[in-house]
């Protein structure tokens, strides 16, 4: 977790701050259809596809449509114990065709 970036806020009303990490990854879909998002440490975690924020579980099935799309992290370092392990995988009957954009 040394290689994240520290973000530090404040708390409202209070002296206390907590400490994130922000992690992102880009997902070229060339084929609408359901992905499994598997993760490691979904308890300390905040999560976004694009803009829009996503129930975090250790495992979950998220619909694409074709396109490029970005998957955000939010990692509370003071919280998390682990580095993160995230893996997308076909999710079975009706999967996305997509691959990981690297180099960004």
């Amino acid at each position: 977790m040394n290689e994240i970036s520290r973000f530090v806020f404040k708390k409202p009303d209070s002296k206390e701050t907590d400490v994130f990490g922000f992690v992102r990854c880009h997902i070229d879909v060339s084929s609408s259809g359901k992905i499994k998002l598997l993760l490691n440490s979904a308890s300390v975690v905040s999560l976004w596809l694009d803009a829009l924020p996503i129930e975090v579980k250790s495992e979950s099935l998220i619909e694409l449509k074709p396109g490029l799309h970005t998957l955000t992290f939010a990692l509370n370092l003071q919280q998390q114990r682990e580095n993160l392990r995230c893996e997308l995988a076909d999710a079975g009957e009706t999967p996305a065709h997509f691959q990981i954009v690297s180099g960004k």
